[in-house]
C-alpha cells in the first residue's frame, strides 16, 4: 500500500509491508487511515494510518471478511463475511469492536456494501443477481431492500460500487463486459460509461 501525496510528482511512499497481503483498501472520510482486507490464509481486516502507523487488526476469526468501506462519519466498516456461515454484510465499529449483521440471505452470496452518502442507506449486491438498496435505520426483517430496475436486454448485472457524495448516482462495474455505468435512483436509469 503506498501514499501519493497531492503533489503531481511526488513519489509514493510505502505504508505497509506484509506477508498477508493486503487487498480492497478503503480510505477513511477525514484522509487519515486506510482498511483492508489480508488476502492469505485468514482473511480478516485491518486499518493503518497512512502515516505508517497505527497498524491494528479489527477481526481475527476463522470467517472470511472482505471488502471494508467506511461509513461517512467514519465510525464503523462495512464489509462481507462469512462468520454467519454464508456471504453477508456486516459491520463493525471502529472504536469498540462492536459487530451487526446487517443481511440475513442464506445462500445468496451477498457482496459490496455502498454507504450511502448520508449513511442513511447502503446498497449492496447478491452475485448474478442483482444492486439492492436497504435502509440503515430498519432491522432487516422490517424492510424490503429494494432490488434496482434491470439495466439493459443484454444480461448486464449492475454491480454498484461507490455512491457520489450528492447522493445523486451509483456508479459500478458490470459483471459480463466488466465495463463500468452509473445508476441514477431519481430516475432509475442507467449510463453506460465503458465497455
Amino acid at each position: 500500500i503506498v501514499e501519493r501525496e497531492h503533489d503531481a510528482d511526488a513519489i509514493p511512499r510505502e505504508v505497509l509491508q506484509t506477508t498477508k497481503g493486503a487487498a480492497r483498501p478503503a480510505l477513511s472520510p477525514d484522509g487519515q487511515w486506510l482498511a483492508f482486507n489480508s488476502t492469505e490464509h485468514q482473511e480478516d481486516l485491518f486499518l493503518i494510518n497512512i502515516d505508517g502507523s497505527g497498524f491494528r487488526q479489527l477481526t481475527s476469526d476463522r470467517a472470511r471478511n472482505r471488502g471494508p468501506r467506511w461509513s461517512p462519519d467514519g465510525k464503523r466498516i462495512a464489509f462481507f463475511s462469512t462468520r454467519s456461515g454464508d456471504w453477508e454484510i456486516w459491520t463493525i465499529d471502529v472504536a469498540g469492536g462492536h459487530m451487526r449483521q446487517l443481511t440475513r440471505l442464506a445462500g445468496q452470496n451477498v457482496a459490496w456494501p455502498v454507504w450511502s452518502q448520508d449513511g442513511r442507506r447502503m446498497a449492496y449486491t447478491i452475485f448474478g443477481v442483482s444492486t439492492f438498496v436497504m435502509e440503515m435505520a430498519q432491522e432487516w426483517d422490517d424492510q424490503t431492500p429494494r432490488k434496482l430496475p434491470p439495466m439493459s436486454g443484454d444480461g448486464e448485472i449492475f454491480n454498484g460500487w461507490s455512491w457520489s457524495p450528492d447522493g445523486k448516482t451509483i456508479a459500478g462495474f458490470l459483471n459480463r463486459g466488466d465495463g463500468l455505468a452509473l445508476y441514477y435512483p431519481a430516475t432509475q436509469t442507467y449510463r453506460r460509461l465503458s465497455d
